[in-house]
């Protein structure tokens, strides 16, 4: 019986989610993107950003960085910017880009100062474990995600800056916290050089990232957009407290660590979970939880001060499925 209701749950997760998604992307149908890229037909992140664009119901033109000028805009609704482009080229071509009064997405760090997001030299790189850290869980750019989130699969530079101005911070990084990778201007908030026509959106996509995105980094890119766009975010805000749809652990993070690490995982039902960490021959060490926990995202912090250097391994047991992670503990 309980293994049925636990299939009836993630069940209806998976018919909500779709619902909403439809009633999202029916906001935006009939809406034009026009998105710069280097050259065509594009790489294979841009092409994996634009099939995105088509499923949400836009129309996508990409247009190559050479071909590209202020006329590009004309009769769009949205207007993204890889970072694959040469940016000295767009900022040429496209001389009135700070005053689009249409929706900006760009994840072209070298850009955001031609943009007003930061002064001259302003943008960065932040070296990432494919995670990221949610600051501002509230904010609709963070999709109902919250602290420590993998984007990605793998280990991946992503585009950052320091914002200046009325900015709504969203996400950083983690080797360099002045590296934002993640914000929003509100149309007319100030900004380091004037104030935004539209709404603004700074992403960490960096070139052949967007291919690798995890469920997670699709649903921030998806918010990106949604937001930018001002798609009425009340006719998807249930989503974002929707039970997962499947059983799902996160890498530990950071791994190596010294000495805490914390174990992200996702519960599409309530349930019995067991977590534990065992050494690098078997023997259990520690029991981090034992007890039922209800649907929906959950964490533990694992405190390893104890512990000599070396390989562990944690493993998350439940009712109807067991995962295990490795863990490098370096002191």
């Amino acid at each position: 019986m309980k293994k049925l209701q636990f299939i009836r749950y993630a069940l209806l997760a998976i018919i909500l989610s779709i619902f909403l998604t439809i009633n999202a992307n029916a906001q935006l149908a009939g809406n034009k993107a026009v998105m710069v890229i280097a050259t065509e037909p594009g790489d294979d992140s841009e092409n994996a950003v634009k099939q995105r664009l088509i499923d949400m119901e836009l129309e996508v033109e990409m247009v190559a960085e050479n071909n590209v000028g202020d006329h590009s805009v004309t009769g769009a609704n949205l207007l993204l910017i890889s970072c694959a482009v040469v940016s000295s080229t767009v900022a040429s071509n496209m001389p009135g880009l700070a005053g689009y009064e249409i929706p900006i997405i760009s994840w072209e760090p070298a850009l955001y100062d031609e943009l007003g997001f930061s002064s001259a030299g302003g943008a960065g790189y932040e070296e990432s474990y494919g995670e990221i850290e949610i600051t501002d869980a509230d904010h609709p750019l963070a999709a109902g995600l919250s602290g420590i989130v993998a984007i990605a699969k793998g280990t991946w530079r992503l585009g950052g800056v320091n914002p200046g101005g009325d900015v709504n911070i969203i996400a950083k990084g983690f080797t360099d916290p002045d590296q934002v990778v993640l914000f929003g201007y509100e149309a007319g908030a100030n900004m380091v050089s004037g104030s935004a026509p539209a709404r603004r959106v700074g992403i960490f996509l960096l070139n052949e990232f967007a291919d690798t995105l995890t469920n997670e980094g699709w649903k921030l890119f998806d918010a990106s957009v949604l937001w930018a766009m001002n798609v009425d975010m009340t006719s998807i805000g249930d989503e974002e407290n929707a039970v997962p749809s499947e059983f799902l652990v996160f890498n530990n993070y950071p791994n190596p660590f010294n000495p805490k690490t914390v174990i992200r995982y996702d519960l599409p039902s309530q349930t019995n979970i067991n977590i534990s960490i065992y050494d690098n021959i078997g023997h259990k060490v520690e029991t981090l939880v034992s007890t039922v926990q209800s649907a929906g995202t959950h964490k533990v912090e694992w405190d390893a001060s104890e512990f000599s250097s070396g390989v562990y391994y944690y493993n998350l047991k439940t009712e109807y499925t067991s995962r295990t992670g490795k863990m490098l503990l370096i002191k």
